[in-house]
């Protein structure tokens, strides 16, 4: 059976390898978080399992 192409997924792919400047604003806030909760997280010297702990989340 043939598999689906997710069009989406090719169509970012293009648009990031064609215009670079997009590729933090088509991957959405994920790595907008990263760059918040990254440092407060080492300030508090959490691992991700003791912040993920801390969140009730797994």
């Amino acid at each position: 059976m043939k598999k689906n192409k997710n069009l989406l997924n090719m169509t970012n792919s293009m648009l990031k390898e064609g215009y670079p400047e997009l590729k933090e604003a088509l991957e959405g806030l994920s790595p907008v978080y990263a760059k918040i909760i990254f440092p407060r997280r080492m300030q508090y010297d959490y691992s991700q399992e003791e912040l993920a702990n801390k969140a009730k989340t797994y």
